[in-house]
């Protein structure tokens, strides 16, 4: 399940994924809010505070989750990785070297810090 977090930042999307995670979620919540803000503004920040094991994302949401990366690939600002696992530090420090965005990875303790910090707080 993705479910949105209100920000004050209005480029900055927030969503917490805890549970099982299928391209529905994605369809139905991630894809139009950051279309609708990639619209709205010449760049989007994305916060991701993934509160579930990775095991729980569907095939389906693997592939939405790198569809939304490319289709947006030129508007991204910040992204920041909420998480402890270490398959995330890795994708993050990878990411953020071979696209024009840029990455952080923050504990699962550090919420408030990941979003001041991709909203430019």
């Amino acid at each position: 399940m993705i479910q949105q977090i209100a920000v004050a930042s209005p480029n900055t999307a927030v969503f917490r994924i805890t549970g099982e995670v299928t391209k529905e979620n994605y369809d139905n919540l991630v894809f139009p809010v950051v279309d609708k803000m990639s619209k709205s503004y010449p760049e989007v920040n994305l916060v991701l505070i993934v509160a579930t094991e990775l095991k729980n994302f569907t095939i389906g949401a693997w592939m939405k989750d790198a569809l939304l990366g490319i289709k947006h690939l030129t508007k991204w600002g910040r992204v920041a990785m909420v998480n402890d696992t270490e398959f995330v530090k890795a994708s993050t420090v990878v990411l953020d070297k071979i696209t024009p965005a840029e990455f952080k990875q923050f504990a699962s303790s550090a919420e408030q810090e990941a979003i001041a910090w991709a909203s430019g707080s």
